[in-house]
């Protein structure tokens, strides 16, 4: 299922929601964010490209690992879509009906477990 760029926008906004300006939060800490949300790893790579691309985020050497901190631009763009939460939770919960989360189960939860079978 392909994901828009708002609703990657709106994710990311909720993970860092909250954060303040020039705080760093380690790649590990936004996956673990983004996972509970229900999304595709893939998609959150997709959406930290697109707002570093516009300069939502920086990306930062935290101890040589992988980090980001939002930026002024950032917290201003992201706070839009404060409004938007209930949006982002209706498509979500949309979503998990068609695409499950569950990656032992097939797009109509079946269990891809052949030995059950």
């Amino acid at each position: 299922m392909l994901v828009s760029e708002n609703i990657l926008e709106q994710a990311l906004a909720q993970v860092f929601d909250g954060l303040p300006v020039n705080v760093d939060m380690t790649f590990a800490e936004i996956n673990a964010a983004w996972a509970r949300l229900g999304l595709r790893k893939t998609d959150l790579h997709e959406a930290i490209q697109k707002m570093v691309e516009n300069h939502c985020l920086v990306a930062r050497n935290l101890s040589g690992s992988l980090g980001f901190a939002l930026t002024e631009h950032g917290a201003t763009r992201f706070n839009k879509h404060r409004h938007q939460r209930d949006h982002l939770h209706d498509w979500l919960k949309q979503r998990n009906k068609i695409v499950p989360t569950d990656p032992g189960l097939d797009v109509l939860g079946n269990s891809q477990d052949r030995s059950l079978a």
